[in-house]
This record gives structure tokens, sequence and C-alpha cells, in this order.
């Protein structure tokens, strides 16, 4: 989780590129398939040589160079569509219900179409773009 001036960043740094229409922001039927934008090899690079791990077993890995702006806006939209989806489900657990029908090999996409109307949600990305926008 993040610490509240960890999350006031990450809210300041997607806004700010939102306002700028910036091509970092990606649209949600993109953000919702593309790979994790630090990938295996240089995960595994970033915890051998960045991280420092905290009494309690957490990992803590930073990003810089080329592919820190990416990384950032990741991790910033991400947990802004976490808030969207949890504010336009009315549903605090929603992400769960979601995760599990992931987990088990549903698309979100088909998630959203049979299960979204049940949470508030549209039943297709383009509605949910739309919502997103919006909200």
């Amino acid at each position: 989780m993040e610490d509240t001036p960890g999350r006031t960043a990450r809210e300041r740094h997607f806004f700010g590129a939102w306002r700028q229409a910036s091509a970092a922001i990606r649209p949600l039927a993109e953000f919702l398939t593309m790979a994790h934008p630090v990938n295996a090899q240089k995960r595994a690079l970033l915890q051998a040589q960045a991280g420092t791990r905290s009494v309690s077993g957490v990992q803590v890995m930073t990003a810089s160079g080329s592919d820190a702006p990416a990384v950032g806006m990741f991790y910033s939209q991400s947990l802004l569509l976490a808030d969207f989806l949890i504010d336009a489900s009315h549903d605090p657990h929603v992400l769960g219900t979601i995760s599990a029908a992931v987990a088990s090999g549903v698309d979100f996409t088909d998630w959203l179409a049979d299960a979204g109307p049940q949470h508030g949600l549209p039943t297709d990305m383009t509605a949910l773009q739309a919502a997103w926008e919006a909200w």
C-alpha cells in the first residue's frame, strides 16, 4: 500500500499528465492488457541491485534511466484505475472480485460484459473508457 505522500505524488503525476493529454496515459483497453513495463529480467536486476529488504520482508525497488517514466506512469494509472473502479462500482471489494475472475482465466472484457452491471460498471470497454474519462 502507498503511504499518503506516495499516493499524493502518484495522483499529482497522473493528473499532471492527464491535463497535458500525455500519450503516456494509455487507453484502458490497452492498459488492461499491456505487460508490466519492467520485464522479468529487468525486475530481477532491480531486486538484486536497487532493492532493499525491510525487517518485514517488503522489497523496495527504485527505477531510473529510460524506464523510470513508464514505470511511474504505470503505477500512477494503476492506482487511479483502482480508485475509479471502487468509486464507480460503490464496492470496496470489486478489485478482489475482478482479480478472482482474471486469476481463473476470465478475460477482463468478458468479466465486464457478464458482471460489470452487477457492480454498477458498463458492459464494454468503450463505455468504461468514457466513464473513466468523465470521472
